[in-house]
């Protein structure tokens, strides 16, 4: 019998079978509630193996290799990992000092050093922009979100992936300006892209570029093989 995955199956009204690949590796069955187990491993028989190369060809936008050298990316910026006996991932202003050869441990430390850099950017940025347009805001905290960028609860707390250090600071102005609207308009009603236009007026191109890329290497950032 062919070796599946293991899988947590999701029942409900729907009526077809859906499988969702984790970036942490496990995978998620969603089908109808009298679904047979058959069906569903039927189902991951034809499509895992395809949606596992798919994931991993998503995994390798993070580890790019320039002239022979693993790079990772800061502030949109690429670049070369060396490795030494040190405790943790750090940056000398010309390369990452890593701790492991190993890409998993790396992509592990790799995280814990963009919250870090996000948990100093961000505050500094968004009060920034908070002082210059009056848009006040109740808190802000940098999170493991590898769904979007960033969020705004309707109490006016601010959610931001630590991801968002691994971009270019016009990217990371202009999701701070996008939150930061929704503290005015909670929808992305005319009233928000007005003052979206006003706070940040270049947030359509800025948005658009590289879009795939930074979705790419978004998904990286989290995703560990099973």
């Amino acid at each position: 019998m062919e070796n599946l995955p293991k899988y947590t199956v999701y029942r409900s009204s729907r009526r077809s079978i859906r499988l969702v690949l984790r970036p942490n590796g496990s995978l998620s069955v969603y089908c109808p509630k009298r679904c047979p187990i058959k069906d569903i491993e039927e189902m991951i028989k034809r499509h895992f193996k395809e949606m596992q190369e798919k994931f991993n060809s998503k995994a390798d936008a993070l580890f790019k290799t320039v002239n022979g050298q693993i790079t990772l990316p800061l502030l949109g910026t690429r670049y070369p990992v060396v490795f030494e006996k040190v405790k943790k991932l750090s940056f000398d202003g010309a390369s990452f000092i890593s701790p492991t050869e190993s890409i998993e441990e790396l992509r592990s430390f790799y995280r814990e050093f963009l919250r870090e850099q996000a948990k100093m950017i961000m505050p500094a940025v968004a009060n920034e922009i908070s002082e210059g347009f009056g848009l006040s805001y109740n808190g802000l905290t940098v999170k493991a979100i590898y769904s979007r960028y960033g969020s705004c609860s309707a109490k006016k707390h601010l959610n931001f992936s630590l991801a968002l250090a691994a971009f270019d600071m016009e990217f990371i102005r202009f999701v701070i300006s996008h939150e930061l609207c929704h503290t005015a308009h909670m929808n992305h009603g005319q009233g928000f892209y007005s003052l979206l236009g006003k706070v940040y007026p270049e947030h359509r191109s800025v948005q658009a570029n590289g879009a795939r890329e930074r979705s790419a290497i978004l998904k990286a950032i989290f995703f560990s093989p099973a």
